[in-house]
């Protein structure tokens, strides 16, 4: 490697240097080298090189191949010390080369091939100890030039292999275990093998393309294959070239559960399509026509978002394109260098949310771009080499950080970082200072970064560099502000709080963990949140912020609207009344009565305060009514009816005595005929009533009969007659009835009355007559009333015949008239 030594470009460098933002690191990242990578061990002694390759990281563990001078290329394996870099198995002893090739890490188990000379490959598996190193398979007559792709999926390592001199490449599986090392499925069916490539895993399943036959139908060729280890369970998912014609799917690329693949339809010619499958069929993404047969290349996932290079001529060069898996969502990112020239966009590299790749706009020549998928987002990271060309770019993901082996034209190739900024992006060690180390095999294990590079004085030998070496930038922390929040309940509050702000040169592995995650239960009173942000370098910072629960809403107090009750004596009544008390945070609530339920209220109206008081000594208040009242009438009893039997006329003197309740004053008690009185004979009504203070009132009858038990005598008249002057009959006044009783004399009645007109004729009169006690007798007689011969027999006649006879019956009958008035 011939260095540049021109001084003019020494001093544009210097002078480049002097202007460049470096300040904007302070914030963000360092500027230059945090520590320098050292030689692990030096595994050939002295300047030979120990040919260090295939390194892989099985569990926080590296392993890899190397030839210590002695052994011949074994397996090696090494935890960053010099002393834990040991050789782990002699597999071919005497100095004869393993060779351990495609070092492939499933679970904690590593695979490996073994060549066996010119022709035959051996699988072997290791868990980091020679006993634990073996041989699972052999396949005499493997040519070793065949790439097996060893392809974890899961538990299962899935390898392209054919066993005999006859037998065709297939698809094969192992479990690590020499019975479960078999061949998943003759996908050919004895048409000379299948030779499935680019073995990929998305999920639980291996997708692949394979030149297998569709048994029902005979159709072979080159089509998508999925397998999840049975032979059931080897299908073609489409057959894009039916017949015997080829799709040819290539750059499988898995992007979340989708799985992007280029793929010719219908026939072995014509460009490559961009097309998507889920394991249940395919779709086609986007066909890109053009005079060149555009076709997409170097397919790279990202997040949710598949990005590759495209060239279209007449619309632009090959430029950086993504895709969303439809085909309004497949676009060109930026057209970086405009026409048809392009920026040739390489080694698509995604670090977190960003892609870095190597681009030339035509201005800065081939150097180190970064895309967020945005055309503004899509920019030069830094012209490392302002006046060239770096042969020979290399990126690898590392500790949060780009890797890089370039040659910047100065210090010829060495290990190179990048945050994506231009002052992050830097030369990590000039590791040969007078030509190029020429690092490769960056590979993350356990806390360091290991790759192979040469040692002026050792050879080419395993580096380490420990992830704070590669990044020793401290993050930016700001913790979010201190909250207060009210409690809602005993068990705590669930308190969501936003994000504590986090700004740091790492692309990927920065990781923020809080004391106490947003949306804990946090009880009442004030608790500290501690945020720690780490970065894959083991630089850590932290602050805290305090989430506060006040517990400041008062008990809720539901008090009953107003209490009425009976007294139940003069003192007033004992009320009993509930009130609910409940609190969201305090267990129990105490509470406070201006009288409490259960006591004895006067007859009033009664004003009560309630006081519920929780732990936080927050108080809620409620008033309500207790009436205590008297509406109940008192209970009175009148006696009995009272029946005697009485022999005079004489009144009788009455007494009795009547019962009357009353719980909270004595009532007065009024008769209409009080107890002693006299009552005449017959049958008397007694209503009593009784009314206490508060004027309720209540009444009662009973009665009292004073009976005659012996009836009156009467004796009527024999038959009487009377002449009437007029043929309408006769005013008779009636005589001779006379009527006895034992108590007074009785009253004698006349049916019809005393003193009626009478027809002509007989008329039977009833006499009764009625005692005191209501006792009767009645008898009859007769009343003939006759046409007086001087009356007119017809018309009006009148003479002193007619008068005479008038008179005459009038004088008969007063005596009768006047004796019965002088009763």
């Amino acid at each position: 490697m011939q260095r540049a030594t021109h001084p003019r470009l020494f001093l544009l460098l210097l002078v480049a240097a002097s202007f460049w933002p470096w300040h904007r690191a302070a914030a963000l990242g360092s500027t230059q080298p945090c520590a320098a990578p050292v030689v692990v061990r030096d595994i050939a002694p002295g300047a030979d090189s120990s040919f260090i390759s295939e390194l892989v990281d099985v569990n926080g563990t590296l392993f890899f191949a190397a030839d210590d001078g002695v052994s011949g290329v074994e397996l090696w394996r090494s935890d960053g010390t010099e002393a834990g870099t040991q050789r782990v198995a002699d597999i071919r002893p005497g100095g004869a080369n393993a060779s351990p090739r495609e070092l492939t890490a499933v679970g904690s188990t590593l695979f490996f091939l073994v060549p066996l000379g010119p022709v035959g490959l051996e699988l072997w598996k290791s868990d980091g100890t020679d006993v634990g190193t073996v041989r699972l398979k052999s396949f005499p007559d493997m040519v070793p030039a065949l790439n097996a792709e060893l392809t974890a999926v899961g538990s299962t390592l899935f390898f392209v292999a054919y066993e005999g001199p006859n037998d065709d490449v297939e698809l094969w599986k192992s479990d690590g275990t020499p019975s479960g090392t078999v061949r998943v499925k003759d996908i050919a069916e004895g048409l000379g093998g299948s030779y499935p490539t680019g073995l990929t895993a998305m999920g639980n399943l291996l997708f692949f393309s394979a030149n297998g036959r569709d048994s029902s139908t005979g159709d072979s060729g080159y089509e998508l294959w999925k397998s999840d280890g049975t032979d059931l369970g080897t299908l073609r998912v489409a057959d894009l070239a039916p017949g015997i014609e080829s799709s040819f799917p290539g750059e499988l690329t898995p992007v979340g559960q989708t799985l992007f693949f280029t793929a010719v339809e219908g026939s072995a010619t014509g460009n490559a399509k961009l097309w998507k499958s889920n394991g249940t069929g395919v779709t086609l993404v986007k066909d890109f026509t053009g005079p060149n047969d555009p076709s997409p290349q170097d397919l790279e996932a990202m997040g949710n978002t598949l990005f590759f290079v495209l060239e279209v001529q007449g619309v632009s060069g090959k430029e950086l394109w993504k895709s969303d898996g439809t085909g309004a969502g497949t676009v060109i990112v930026k057209d970086i260098q405009a026409g048809n020239s392009g920026s040739d966009p390489q080694t698509l590299t995604a670090m977190g949310n960003t892609l870095f790749f190597v681009a030339n706009d035509g201005v800065s020549g081939l150097e180190l771009w970064r895309s967020d998928g945005t055309r503004d987002g899509t920019r030069l990271v830094k012209d490392i080499v302002p006046m060239g060309n770096p042969p020979d770019w290399s990126l690898t993901p590392g500790p949060g950080m780009l890797l890089m082996s370039l040659d910047d034209l100065v210090s010829g190739n060495e290990p190179w970082r990048s945050d994506g900024t231009p002052e992050g992006t830097f030369r990590m060690a000039d590791l040969m200072p007078a030509g190029s180390s020429s690092p490769h095999g960056f590979v993350l294990s356990g806390q360091s970064l290991f790759f192979v590079a040469t040692d002026p004085s050792r050879g080419e030998e395993l580096f380490v560099l420990p992830f704070g070496g590669v990044d020793c930038s401290t993050p930016s922390l700001a913790c979010p502000g201190d909250l207060e929040v009210e409690a809602v309940s005993s068990q705590g509050t669930v308190v969501s709080y936003p994000p504590a702000t986090v700004l740091d040169d790492a692309l990927s592995g920065l990781t923020v963990n809080y004391s106490l995650p947003s949306g804990h239960a946090f009880g009442v009173g004030a608790q500290p949140v501690s945020v720690t942000a780490r970065d894959l370098g083991g630089n850590r910072n932290m602050c805290t912020f305090q989430v506060r629960v006040n517990d400041t809403t008062p008990p809720l107090l539901l008090c009953p609207e107003r209490v009425q009750q009976e007294a139940t004596s003069a003192a007033g009544a004992v009320a009993n009344y509930f009130v609910v008390a409940s609190d969201a945070v305090s267990s129990t609530v105490a509470l406070e009565y201006s009288q409490a339920p259960g006591t004895t209220f006067p007859i009033q109206t009664t004003l009560v305060e309630v006081v519920a008081r929780d732990a936080a000594l927050k108080e809620s208040r409620c008033t309500f009514p207790v009436e205590i009242r008297d509406t109940t009438a008192p209970r009175l009893t009148c006696p009995p009816d009272v029946a005697r039997v009485v022999t005079s006329a004489e009144e009788l003197v009455v007494t009795y005595e009547p019962q009357v309740e009353e719980a909270v004053s004595p009532p007065q008690v009024s008769a209409s005929h009080p107890s002693g009185s006299t009552f005449p004979v017959g049958d008397t009504l007694v209503t009593l009533s009784s009314e206490d203070v508060a004027g309720n009132s209540s009444q009662c009858t009973f009665r009292v009969n004073l009976i005659d038990r012996v009836d009156p005598s009467i004796t009527c008249p024999g038959p009487q007659y009377a002449k009437a002057s007029t043929e309408e009959g006769a005013v008779v006044s009636f005589s001779g009835v006379s009527a006895t009783d034992n108590l007074t004399e009785p009253e004698v009645s006349y049916s019809p009355a005393f003193g009626s007109t009478l027809p002509l004729g007989e008329t039977v009169v009833t006499a009764t007559a009625s005692d005191a006690g209501g006792k009767t007798a009645s008898c009859t007689f007769t009343v003939t009333v006759e046409l007086s011969p001087e009356a007119p027999k017809s018309g009006c006649q009148s003479g002193p015949g007619g008068a005479a006879s008038l008179a005459w019956v009038v004088l008969m009958l007063l005596p009768v008239w006047a004796r019965r008035r002088a009763r």
